[in-house]
């Protein structure tokens, strides 16, 4: 799925999603967030996975981003629900909801949206990539960490600027680009001596595993995993 198909498709979403709720019927919106949106958030997720992988690692990433599927439309169902109740009694609950539809399917849909699939597209790559350093033997190269030095850049980033690492060292294991959410930075190979870390005191998201050694990109941590599961329970 395209990112332009995957637009088009929430698009229509949208519209039956709130035709549906500005009518009174949350059961229709629950089974049109549970089921047609899950089942596109699963594909387009998944179409941005690195395809170049061995399958029983692609098998793997499927699993994880199912699971994180279900979990987001769950989330967005949740907070929309409890957004329609919390409205209802409003001077004017039409508008009122209608606001707070657009602020949490925006939220979801276009501003987390980015950001998870630019971490899984880039996170897919770096498993590719240590893949093919294992496979030529050079793992024990070094490789340079580089942040993006401007006024946007964290400060627990821009102190790793220039720190030169080997390929195996347990460092990228936890840093490797991006390690939270919307870093810029990147790692390239270098023909220089390895150097001290720097800071890297601060770890990434316990949401996030950015390790590209682990077939895994949201953990248990993560809200809508969390989420997923305690309504998997519920149905059980």
């Amino acid at each position: 799925m395209t990112a332009k198909e995957f637009k088009a498709a929430i698009k229509k979403l949208y519209s039956s999603a709130y035709t549906a709720a500005k009518n009174g019927n949350m059961n229709k919106v629950k089974t049109i967030l549970l089921t047609d949106i899950s089942k596109v958030y699963d594909e387009y997720y998944t179409s941005v996975v690195n395809s170049d992988l061995p399958q029983i690692t692609i098998n793997k990433l499927k699993k994880n981003l199912n699971d994180f599927s279900k979990g987001k439309s769950v989330t967005l169902f949740g907070e929309i629900n409890a957004k329609y109740k919390q409205t209802r009694t409003a001077n004017n609950p039409t508008d009122a909801f209608k606001t707070g539809f657009d602020s949490i399917w925006v939220k979801h849909n276009r501003e987390y949206m980015i950001t998870e699939s630019d971490f899984v597209t880039k996170k897919s790559n770096n498993m590719k990539a240590m893949e093919e350093m294992i496979d030529k033997g050079e793992t024990e190269d070094n490789y340079q960490y580089l942040a993006v030095m401007d006024g946007r850049t964290r400060s627990s980033h821009a102190e790793l600027d220039g720190v030169i690492r080997p390929a195996n060292d347990p460092f990228w294991s936890t840093h490797t680009p991006p390690w939270d959410f919307n870093c810029r930075c990147t790692r390239v190979k270098i023909n220089k001596p390895a150097t001290k870390v720097k800071g890297g005191n601060v770890k990434p998201p316990k949401e996030l595993n950015v390790n590209p050694s682990q077939a895994e990109f949201f953990t248990d941590e993560h809200k809508y995993i969390k989420n997923y599961k305690k309504f998997k329970w519920k149905q059980e």
